[in-house]
């Protein structure tokens, strides 16, 4: 299913689309997939006796999984509805819809210097909720629902989320990036939206929520990202 055709289906939820914001990779990211494909091709023909038809087969493998991991990291997305955030992939999978009365009021803020978001966090790489690619320099950070509740495909697909973070009050962190979009411009879109919507509380919230530079500071999360907990009440695999 197209973007276009998950907002139709769950339009009754969400509402219309009011912004897309598109998080696509720079020209780094094919560098390395392009590095990571003369790497695996490289150590096969130097660990192997293959002969020519068995490395041109073992080449056209590892140069359809760097295609479709190239595929897959494309469809990285941020919209804006009416009623509700939809954010995540679009390529294979449905994104999540998370409500704009399932965000925690007052823990929707903009965030900015974005890649140093694993350094302030510690959560490196990219989990069903914190939506972190290396090529996302700025973003919103929020306290919602479970990934598996923010599912619109079944029971099957939301158990195969993954999302270790709590916030303090046991709900779950998220991030998303807002592409070349500045953040504070996102968070008054959704601002005005919870407005129209009813939710006065995490508009005027949401509206007042000042710009968080992240400093890759370890103790930093909680001062920065509202509702992350302190460093000393993560699970030690966190910490």
């Amino acid at each position: 299913m197209t973007l276009q055709g998950f907002l139709r289906r769950n339009e009754q939820e969400i509402g219309q689309p009011l912004a897309i914001h598109r998080n696509r990779y720079g020209i780094g990211t094919v560098i390395g997939a392009i590095a990571l494909f003369l790497a695996l091709n490289g150590l096969y023909q130097l660990n192997t006796e293959a002969g020519p038809t068995e490395s041109v087969l073992a080449a056209a493998i590892f140069l359809l999984i760097t295609v479709v991991i190239l595929i897959l990291l494309a469809g990285e997305v941020l919209v804006v509805c009416e009623r509700a955030l939809v954010l995540g992939p679009t390529i294979l999978r449905s994104p999540f819809v998370i409500r704009y009365d399932q965000i925690g009021v007052g823990s929707l803020v903009p965030v900015t210097r974005a890649r140093r978001y694993a350094l302030t966090t510690g959560e490196h790489g990219r989990t069903s909720a914190v939506r972190n690619p290396a090529w996302i320099t700025q973003g919103i950070h929020f306290v919602g629902p479970s990934p598996r509740d923010s599912q619109r495909q079944g029971r099957l697909r939301g158990a195969l989320t993954w999302a270790p973070t709590r916030s303090i009050d046991n709900r779950w962190i998220w991030f998303a990036g807002t592409s070349p979009t500045p953040p504070g411009e996102v968070t008054a879109t959704i601002a005005e939206a919870a407005h129209r919507a009813g939710l006065e509380s995490l508009a005027a919230a949401t509206a007042a929520a000042p710009v968080r530079e992240l400093t890759g500071g370890k103790g930093d999360p909680a001062r920065l990202l509202p509702g992350y907990p302190p460093a000393g009440q993560r699970p030690w695999w966190r910490r």
